[in-house]
């Protein structure tokens, strides 16, 4: 027993080592871009009045504002907290999958739940439309890597709230981390609260103080980002949205057909059916566990409501919605993924209570399923042939050697006006340089970060 436990951490380090580290290692040629040119010249001394012309004119995520305005932007600041960015998310889907297992009554051993993690971590990579967003560009960063790690914290936490008073306020902190980060969470944050609270009501007969104060810091907390003025006039941006019932019906549609899509698709398909034989051959071999689920059908329709909300909220504010492109398909792409890992578990252990003496799993057919699907995410998905690529060609060094490059001429440069030569991003690396335009937005806060990171003068920027 104790030498399959030591083979399993290590094939599970091992796919560490390949599949999520050399992601890790890339965070180390990250330089700045677009938003974060306008925010590195922010002074923190300012952080009270910076912080209140955010929320008053640019938007209301109140906790991304405080993240934003950090004083992170020195290139070797920038690269770190990236990385540690990266490694906090691997953390936090850790213990998200530690306290699932907990919630349903299987005793996942830790060795699992830690190789399931990295199984976890790779589908999400592999499914991001844009790596760059998520993980390379602070500004996508903060709001968006960071509220799906505050979820995820959020959901692992909320199971726990009947061991103590700690676990209701670390919730509750949690809560206004999430809706304060980013208000695609907002409306599933409180509808998935709201439902706890009514299942308690109506199941229970009794009205639990902790779910009340929860749903009341939910409620507050959405609001102040909600109705913030920086929200309101952000949305005068976008004449398509504001459309309540065309952007309800277009969520419902888009949702429904994403969930099939994401259902069906090789090999992720294989993963989903890893974990159906997970749930079986860990509730076969303790008998004596008591499995909580709830109805399929129940648990199904309240976890498309919640994504449905996900969906509606970019729909409603722009009017439109692409779930395959850029950092909001991202966030679509990951809450999906967790919704549908939750929902696999539950009807897992709905389907072996049915039939628990009639389906025979093996710990080997797991390994196939489970090596099967890894196989087919190196060969087939582009986020890992883009790895590929950028370390085959080089491409990440070029990158690097051009910037470091381009660092040098602005340094020793006593021109008042610069024509710059273009630097085009990587695979994976997919920067945005600055424009043709010199009196665009990015290229004046660029040549604003410029000038006062060296001390100079330049009057205008751009590139040939």
């Amino acid at each position: 027993m104790k030498s399959k436990k030591i083979l399993l951490y290590t094939i599970a380090v091992f796919l560490v080592i390949i599949f999520i580290v050399p992601f890790l290692y890339i965070a180390r040629f990250a330089v700045l871009s677009t938003d974060d040119f306008c925010r590195a010249t922010m002074e923190f001394s300012n952080f009270s009045e910076n912080f209140l012309n955010w929320y008053q004119h640019h938007n209301g995520r109140y906790i991304n504002a405080i993240l934003s305005l950090l004083p992170v932007y020195s290139l070797p600041a920038y690269k770190s907290v990236l990385a540690v960015s990266i490694a906090l998310l691997g953390w936090s889907i850790y213990l998200f999958v530690e306290a699932c297992f907990k919630f349903f009554g299987i005793a996942l051993p830790k060795v699992q739940s830690f190789a399931l993690s990295v199984l976890l971590y790779n589908v999400l990579i592999s499914q991001l439309p844009s790596v760059y967003e998520f993980f390379y560009w602070y500004a996508g960063t903060t709001a968006y890597l960071y509220s799906i790690i505050f979820f995820l914290l959020f959901l692992a936490i909320i199971s726990k709230l009947e061991k103590g008073k700690k676990f209701v306020w670390l919730s509750a902190l949690l809560v206004v981390l999430v809706n304060g980060n980013n208000e695609m969470l907002i409306p599933f944050t409180n509808l998935f609260l709201l439902v706890i609270l009514m299942w308690q009501v109506i199941y229970k007969g009794k009205l639990r103080i902790q779910s009340f104060i929860l749903n009341l810091v939910s409620w507050i907390s959405s609001f102040a980002a909600i109705f913030a003025p920086g929200n309101i006039s952000r949305q005068l941006h976008y004449a398509e949205g504001g459309e309540f019932f065309d952007s309800l019906q277009a969520a419902v549609l888009s949702t429904g057909m994403f969930l099939i899509k994401s259902l069906i698709e090789f090999p992720y398909v294989l993963f989903y059916a890893g974990i159906f034989l997970l749930v079986f051959y860990s509730s076969k071999k303790a008998q004596n566990q008591v499995n909580h689920f709830f109805s399929p059908v129940i648990f199904s329709l309240l976890s498309f409501l919640c994504l449905v909300s996900v969906n509606f909220v970019p729909l409603y504010a722009t009017g439109y919605l692409r779930v395959n492109d850029g950092r909001i398909g991202n966030m679509v792409h990951i809450v999906t993924l967790i919704i549908l890992f939750i929902n696999v578990i539950n009807t897992s252990l709905y389907v072996k209570r049915k039939a628990v003496d009639k389906i025979y799993v093996s710990g080997s057919w797991i390994v196939v399923v489970f090596g099967a699907f890894l196989i087919g995410v190196v060969l087939l998905n582009p986020n890992y042939k883009n790895l590929r690529a950028d370390f085959e060609e080089r491409d990440l060094t070029r990158f690097k050697r051009e910037t470091e490059k381009r660092e040098a001429f602005l340094k020793s440069s006593d021109n008042a006006e610069l024509v710059l030569d273009r630097i085009h991003g990587t695979a994976i690396m997919d920067w945005e340089d600055i424009t043709k335009k010199p009196r665009h937005w990015i290229n004046e806060c660029y040549m604003q970060m410029i000038n006062k990171k060296n001390n100079k003068n330049i009057k205008l920027i751009k590139i040939e």
